[in-house]
């Protein structure tokens, strides 16, 4: 349609302001002559990306845009004076959208064989620790990866995250390639996010949601590993206040 000399517009996938730079994301905007994005710094970021990739020539016609998103900023001004929780009893795990595809420019640690795993690992590991853990199942696969999770004697929650994410103390996010990360970064509750994509980086908003998030590196070695007493101490660790510039600079 674009080359028939048409309009054609995008509008970003989710909350996802453009932290990382990969090919996959740099495909993406080639069929359009102008994207949509959220927040003004997430436009920037997608420029930025676009401008370091080996496709910027076919991008010098493609106009990128931003609008607020109301449902994500209502829910900020909400939850920004609101007292973080006192004591972490249930925590949240965010499951992975258990595709089978291979994503062309994506780390090997995506694919959904090694998620699975992650996730088994993390779910005992939590419940070893006492804690009550919510598993928030991606809704495009629940067939499959219900069964597996099941067997963890864990509560499983199939409702939208935005209207049950309040049951959780604390959020565990072992991927940010999802539209619940946008929409929890809003509200009053701290998150750990498994970091498993440190050469992805777009290093200029990363350095805002280092202070947003308590970020964990994550090794892969043919299976995930991450530190366990170090997410241990981030459990234990109380928040009394959160750091909103991630959400004010890229989302709202």
């Amino acid at each position: 349609f674009k080359n028939l000399g048409g309009q054609s517009i995008a509008f970003d996938h989710g909350y996802v302001p453009h932290n990382r730079n990969t090919i996959t994301y740099h495909f993406q905007p080639l069929c359009y002559n102008r994207l949509i994005t959220y927040g003004l710094k997430s436009s920037l970021s997608l420029e930025e990306n676009l401008k370091n990739s080996e496709y910027d020539v076919f991008f010098n016609n493609l106009k990128i845009e931003n609008i607020r998103d109301k449902q994500l900023y209502n829910n900020f001004l909400s939850c920004k004076n609101k007292k973080l929780p006192n004591k972490i009893s249930k925590v949240m795990i965010m499951g992975y959208p258990m595709n089978n595809t291979r994503y062309a420019g994506e780390d090997r640690g995506m694919y959904f064989y090694y998620r699975i795993f992650l996730e088994i690992d993390l779910i005992n590991y939590v419940k070893s620790l006492g804690y009550n853990v919510l598993y928030k199942i991606h809704p495009e696969r629940i067939s499959g990866t219900i069964d597996i999770i099941q067997s963890l004697d864990v509560e499983i929650i199939k409702d939208k995250f935005e209207k049950i994410w309040k049951r959780a103390d604390i959020f565990i996010f072992p991927h940010t390639s999802t539209t619940t990360f946008g929409y929890a970064l809003t509200t009053n509750r701290k998150i750990i996010l498994l970091n498993s994509e440190n050469s992805y980086w777009n290093k200029k908003n990363y350095s805002d949601l280092k202070k947003r998030c308590s970020i964990i590196d994550m090794q892969f070695k043919n299976r995930f590993f991450f530190p366990k007493e170090k997410l241990k101490e981030e459990l234990k660790a109380l928040k009394s206040e959160i750091d909103h510039s991630y959400v004010l600079n890229y989302l709202v």
